[in-house]
């Protein structure tokens, strides 16, 4: 008995010298809310922004969240967390305008997509396990890499399509809205191709707080027979259901603020319907040169990111 005292007393002991920690963090942690409430104008137009881009020309907001929503006073995990959390809004209401147009392939979608889902939380978890500036570093190495091949791809592209768009047949289609129809069902082979590559997609996506937009609809394009409105289609279509794993991921592990997510995704949800309206009425030759243009000016902006990040976690002499 007396044993189990002293082990009750030292416990209570240890409790009380922790309790003026406890309220210090506390404090702490509502003046952090206060500031964040604050800034709800700015998330809201941040969302708006990263909405707006992805909905017009099929990506683009991660390149505007993961760098812009430390300026709102989260932390590197947090920001790839929200913006994985916008991106859920945003690819939903996306592939609801393209399914609606009958721009989306939903075969193809779920060849790539189901993988994707599965491994989605393990990137999560992985990005639970790394530092901030790891993450930041991560995020521009991948766009540093991936945006200067993806905008060669759409150059060469439109280069080969430019005769096809001055026909009159496809200018009647495109101003009158016309679905081109779908190709037929991919072979066993092609879908194979797809599963492996939404595998890593979904885990990369999750990892670095991303849709993974630009791989996917990069990857339909050289695949796959899919018209360029079709390749964002279904793109947004096999995205999203590893954008939702990912968001639960995320928000059970608490690294989603939900003072910052609340306008965040209002204004991306808003932006991307009027996004992806104008993406229908805007004619091919136009999106894939703005695609491609925004590409490089991505892979750029990344690089000098980079750069920086670098330089900043040199040791110095």
């Amino acid at each position: 008995m007396p044993r189990v005292l002293v082990t009750a007393r030292r416990h209570l002991a240890r409790q009380m010298a922790a309790a003026p920690r406890r309220r210090c963090s506390s404090g702490e942690t509502s003046s952090s809310h206060a500031a964040l409430a604050a800034k709800r104008p700015r998330s809201f137009a941040l969302g708006a922004a990263a909405g707006g881009m992805t909905g017009w020309i099929g990506w683009g907001a991660a390149q505007v969240l993961v760098p812009g929503l430390p300026s709102v006073g989260v932390s590197p995990l947090q920001a790839g967390a929200l913006s994985l959390c916008t991106l859920a809004g945003i690819t939903l209401s996306s592939s609801a305008k393209f399914v609606a147009e009958d721009c989306a392939d939903m075969r193809r979608a779920l060849a790539l997509g189901v993988p994707a889902v599965l491994c989605a939380p393990l990137g999560a978890i992985a990005a639970g396990r790394v530092a901030g500036r790891t993450l930041q570093i991560a995020f521009h190495a991948v766009t540093v890499v991936m945006m200067p091949a993806a905008a060669a791809h759409f150059a060469w592209k439109l280069q080969q399509s430019g005769p096809a768009q001055s026909s009159e047949q496809q200018r009647d289609a495109e101003l009158l809205h016309v679905a081109a129809p779908l190709p037929p069902a991919p072979s066993a082979l092609e879908s194979a191709q797809h599963a492996a590559f939404g595998g890593v997609c979904g885990f990369a996506s999750a990892f670095l707080g991303v849709a993974g937009l630009p791989w996917v609809v990069t990857w339909f394009s050289v695949m796959s027979e899919l018209t360029h409105q079709q390749c964002v289609g279904t793109t947004f279509l096999a995205v999203a259901p590893a954008v939702l794993a990912g968001t639960a991921a995320h928000f059970f592990k608490g690294n989603v603020p939900l003072v910052v997510f609340a306008p965040l995704a209002l204004g991306a949800t808003t932006g991307t319907y009027l996004g992806a309206a104008a993406h229908l009425a805007t004619p091919t030759a136009i999106l894939q040169g703005v695609l491609g243009l925004s590409f490089a000016v991505a892979g750029c902006r990344s690089a000098l990111t980079l750069r920086a990040l670098l330089s900043r976690a040199a040791p110095v002499r």
